[in-house]
């Protein structure tokens, strides 16, 4: 899934043009792509959606990730931790997936 999103990185989505709005999808890409087989999976990946009708601002979506990868990761400040966001919103709501 996440290699899917990087790779797809900036194919259109039903008209909508995918946006990194967190991150380096290169680093990401290179990062998952030379793991030892053994740790392949060895991230994780998912999606923060929002109801159609639910509008974030850049600044409250920026908030709402930095604030996600404080919750889940708060060493990541020291740089050990690789994040990407991408931002679409090709089915009408906004959707904020990560790796």
């Amino acid at each position: 899934f996440p290699v899917t999103i990087v790779s797809a990185f900036p194919q259109s989505h039903q008209g909508y043009e995918p946006q990194v709005v967190y991150g380096n999808a290169e680093i990401t890409k290179n990062i998952i792509s030379t793991m030892p087989s053994r740790r392949k999976h060895s991230y994780v990946a998912g999606v923060i959606a929002f109801k159609d009708d639910e509008k974030l601002t850049e600044q409250q979506q920026q908030s709402l990730i930095h604030r996600f990868m404080d919750t889940f990761a708060p060493t990541h400040q020291d740089g050990k931790i690789n994040f990407l966001f991408v931002r679409h919103q090709d089915k009408g709501n906004l959707e904020l997936h990560f790796v």
